[in-house]
């Protein structure tokens, strides 16, 4: 429970921290998925030339 001898004032420097607390943590989710967008479209590049090597190696196979 809140202690009920708090004055407004205190209060709100209270709040305002927790707000703050709360944007700043705001921005490193952004970050964080912006590295997770970056990760992910080096992964398909990565995959792209891995599959057309694949398919470049078994299309140079002798059919018989």
């Amino acid at each position: 429970m809140t202690d009920v001898t708090q004055t407004d004032s205190e209060r709100l420097v209270r709040i305002e921290t927790l707000l703050e607390t709360v944007v700043a943590d705001k921005s490193d989710h952004e970050t964080r998925i912006r590295r997770l967008e970056r990760n992910m479209w080096i992964g398909m590049g990565a995959c792209a030339a891995l599959g057309s090597a694949a398919g470049s190696f078994v299309g140079s196979l002798p059919l018989s």
